[in-house]
């Protein structure tokens, strides 16, 4: 025979490799990006006129909820699969009156974490969008001035070729001015 149709792994296999680097690509991914956002709403707060200013501890909390839950959610996939396999085991009893409304009440709270942190991810891309078109306009923005420069920042890896030169203009613009004085 050419094929071999039967086998003896199990289909879930390979997934300890997958589960082992699946955190460490999400990290690589995630850290560089909310460093980033930090910089940039950092940096382009302290340009903004007086009346266009926005509360940054509102969004140092927006910020980090999210980055935390990031690093909490993959630190546990990474520590789960190495302790369970691909397979976890529960100790105690198996019966479904007892373990299926924990996993539901699980799952539930897991959902609402995980948008919540959706909702913190937002608010920092329109944090810095507003911000950016601020500094850019020197006034307070509407939504209709800024929503161009939400997307680009919520479509990171295509948006950033297009808001880094914008943000390196107002800084430009900010070093020239002293320099004039």
């Amino acid at each position: 025979m050419f094929f071999k149709f039967q086998t003896t792994e199990s289909p879930l296999e390979g997934m300890n490799i997958f589960t082992g680097v699946l955190p460490i690509i999400i990290l690589l991914y995630t850290v560089p990006i909310y460093c980033w956002y930090w910089s940039v709403a950092k940096g382009i707060n302290s340009k903004l006129p007086e009346e266009a200013r926005m509360k940054f501890t509102r969004f140092r909390f927006f910020f980090f909820f999210p980055l935390i839950y990031i690093i909490l959610l993959t630190l546990t996939i990474s520590i789960s699969t190495s302790l369970f396999g691909t397979t976890p085991t529960f100790p105690g009893p198996q019966s479904p009156d007892t373990f299926l409304p924990l996993l539901f009440l699980g799952i539930g709270v897991f959902f609402l974490i995980h948008l919540f942190a959706v909702f913190c991810t937002f608010y920092v891309i329109y944090f810095i969008a507003k911000s950016i078109k601020s500094a850019e306009l020197q006034r307070k923005v509407t939504s209709s001035d800024y929503i161009g420069e939400f997307f680009l920042i919520w479509f990171f890896p295509i948006g950033v070729w297009f808001i880094q030169p914008m943000i390196n203009e107002i800084v430009s613009r900010e070093v020239d001015q002293q320099l004039s004085q």
